[in-house]
């Protein structure tokens, strides 16, 4: 007599492609919001304060968070100049500090700008550098975490 088998195919359920890619949407635009703030950090104390706008953007490939500005003097700050032809009163003192995050309340003014007295140029200010490291670590293990929430997720399919 010959005995009846029965199988049943236990099958995962799909991964949530779009939901995943909500979740790492969120980590980098909340991550590009972290650093906006520290990026304005640098122009708390300026009268004519840049504007600094966050451009977040998503295709298949990447997700992708910038923080832009196109202010001129804030551009010269952070890169740096090899000359200066701003003649300063003698009693300037800077409102920023290469490699600081922190504005402060500086004094003086500028007296005259002209290319026929060239001065020593601006040191550079390397927010972007400063901001990378200070987040660096923060950023990792958020987004270990995140990886570990969706790895999680994802192993739970066809268990419940």
């Amino acid at each position: 007599m010959p005995v009846g088998i029965q199988t049943k195919a236990i099958t995962p359920k799909k991964l949530d492609i779009p939901g995943i890619m909500a979740l790492l949407a969120d980590f980098v635009q909340t991550e590009g919001e972290i650093e906006q703030k520290e990026y304005e950090k640098t122009t708390r104390t300026w009268r004519n304060k840049p504007e600094h706008e966050l451009e977040f953007s998503q295709t298949k490939q990447e997700i992708k968070s910038l923080n832009l500005t196109d202010n001129e003097v804030y551009f010269y700050l952070h890169e740096g100049t090899k000359v200066r032809y701003a003649i300063l009163s003698r009693d300037w003192k800077s409102k920023t500090t290469p490699r600081r995050l922190s504005s402060g309340q500086g004094r003086g003014r500028v007296v005259l700008i002209s290319k026929k007295y060239p001065q020593p140029g601006i040191q550079a200010r390397e927010w972007t550098d400063v901001i990378i490291r200070k987040r660096k670590r923060p950023y990792k293990k958020a987004g270990d975490k995140l990886m570990n929430t969706i790895a999680k997720t994802a192993n739970k399919r066809g268990q419940e």
